[in-house]
């Protein structure tokens, strides 16, 4: 069976702003460099075509080797002009993330080895602050 991409791209304006919406879906099941991407931007299409700001981003990668939890990534940091107009004065900016896993760029980055966990053997010094 060939692969298969899709991506889906949605443009429209509502109550004075420009939305964007971005779908893309990897051609196989999802990987940390081609994790399933979900993006929602918005702007005052008075500014331009490349002033839109994301405030929603949902991306989905591959298993993580060691714990095999599957990377993800949620951000959500909706603008001012979606905000209820009550909140507007005492709420400037809010925004939430999610993740298991770092993501940068449009893809999972992988993590250096985390050494916390291994026991110190005898052979080995133990560097200051921490427990024999």
């Amino acid at each position: 069976m060939a692969n298969i991409t899709a991506s889906v791209s949605l443009r429209f304006a509502a109550g004075g702003n420009d939305y964007s919406v971005d779908f893309r879906l990897p051609s196989s099941k999802p990987t940390d460099e081609a994790p399933l991407v979900f993006n929602v931007a918005s702007g005052d299409p008075q500014q331009g075509e490349g002033k839109l700001e994301n405030f929603a981003t949902v991306a989905v990668g591959g298993k993580d080797e060691t714990t095999g939890e599957t990377h993800f990534y949620a951000h959500i940091a909706p603008p001012n002009a979606v905000m209820p107009e009550a909140i507007k004065d005492v709420v400037k900016e809010v925004g939430v993330t999610v993740a298991c896993g770092e993501y940068q760029d449009g893809s999972f980055v992988k993590a250096l080895p985390d050494h916390h966990d291994e026991p110190v053997t005898p052979d080995q010094p133990v560097k200051d602050g921490e427990a024999k």
